[in-house]
């Protein structure tokens, strides 16, 4: 239990670092993510949840984006 409690909040560290910044995450999380799995899964990890919160920031921010600019 102690170690999901640590997971959770480096990796609600690192999404408010990846939301208010724009990038972040895996500098973030990443080190800190080894500490408690295999490479292996970490870097799995450290990329799906990436992939989530970019997906969420892309429906959010999507109205902001002048197509005629892009």
């Amino acid at each position: 239990m102690d170690s999901l409690l640590v997971f959770i909040v480096i990796i609600l560290i690192a999404s408010i670092l990846q939301t208010s910044t724009g990038f972040g995450f895996s500098i973030m999380a990443t080190p800190f993510l080894l500490f408690l799995f295999e490479p292996r899964e970490a870097i799995q990890i450290n990329l799906a949840l990436s992939l989530v919160i970019s997906a969420v920031l892309i429906r959010k921010i999507s109205q902001d984006v002048d197509l005629g600019v892009l």
